[in-house]
């Protein structure tokens, strides 16, 4: 069993439903987002990400005003209505919400509950305490997205004035950009923080993995709640799952910007007692 096609089928799933995508277009918005996702620097890539950006863009306008003429009570809708009533966002903004919640919340999560699976299958230790304890889950998960989250990187920033950190000076206006996965493995903040310990204390409040501030994930809720489900799902109906292959030959992504840390694929055996049992 391949995890990783079905972890990023899962989520998009979801995302799907909760905008109202028809089940008939949701290879193209697939399609596009892992181009977006995969995208390199070349003049071959920048027009396939061009293409797809707006293949992407023009569907998700005529999706809204297909769902502007027929009401519809999914999250798309509710999103229309308020714009219609309330002016509470413009187009462009409603666009802008549509494009993080397909692309952002689709393959960010998917390769979260890969690096989940992973790091619990590779820290035997740790999975039994959450056995053992499931209210200990909602805990690794928050350690998880430290330890191994799913953004390497965040977006790139501006400086609004001249700042000096540790000796360097950054001048006003340069494009910054921070790397979330060093900060959250940051000694300062963080005891022996290459150790993976789903009991360590406070973890939620000090990790960045959603981000901070403004710039705090729109759908932090959602991705945690997946992480939940997939993961007492899993461990719940496959209790003898374990990695396929052994755990040095794991496959990252391979892109040319680390915006990304997930695994190419995630191979798993499963136990052929426990697929009878369930039916599967």
């Amino acid at each position: 069993m391949n995890l990783s096609v079905h972890r990023a089928l899962v989520v998009l799933i979801v995302i799907c439903d909760l905008l109202g995508i028809p089940e008939e277009d949701r290879g193209d918005v697939q399609k596009w987002c892992a181009v977006v996702a995969r995208t390199g620097f070349s003049k071959q890539d920048k027009e396939r990400l061009a293409v797809a950006e707006g293949s992407l863009r023009d569907y998700f306008a005529e999706l809204i005003a297909r769902k502007r003429k027929t009401e519809s009570d999914d999250l798309l809708g509710a999103l229309i209505r308020t714009q219609d009533e309330q002016g509470a966002m413009t187009d462009g903004e409603l666009l802008s919400t549509l494009w993080v919640l397909s692309f952002a919340g689709h393959k960010t999560t998917a390769y979260l509950i890969g690096n989940a699976v992973f790091n619990l299958l590779t820290h035997r230790d740790q999975l039994q305490q959450v056995l053992a304890d499931p209210d200990l889950l909602s805990n690794a998960i928050e350690e998880i997205i430290r330890h191994e989250g799913s953004v390497e990187n965040a977006t790139f920033r501006h400086a609004l004035e001249d700042i000096t950190i540790r000796g360097t000076t950054i001048p006003k206006g340069a494009l910054v950009q921070i790397a979330v996965s060093s900060a959250n493995r940051d000694p300062e903040k963080f005891e022996s923080p290459d150790t993976f310990d789903v009991r360590r204390p406070g973890v939620q409040s000090a990790h960045l993995g959603f981000g901070s501030g403004p710039h705090y994930c729109l759908g932090a809720p959602l991705a945690r709640m997946e992480m939940q489900i997939a993961l007492t799902t899993l461990f719940t109906r496959f209790p003898a799952v374990d990695l396929a292959f052994p755990a040095h030959d794991a496959e990252w992504l391979k892109v040319p910007f680390p915006a990304f840390r997930g695994l190419e694929k995630l191979p798993v055996a499963l136990d052929p007692s426990r697929l009878l049992a369930n039916g599967a």
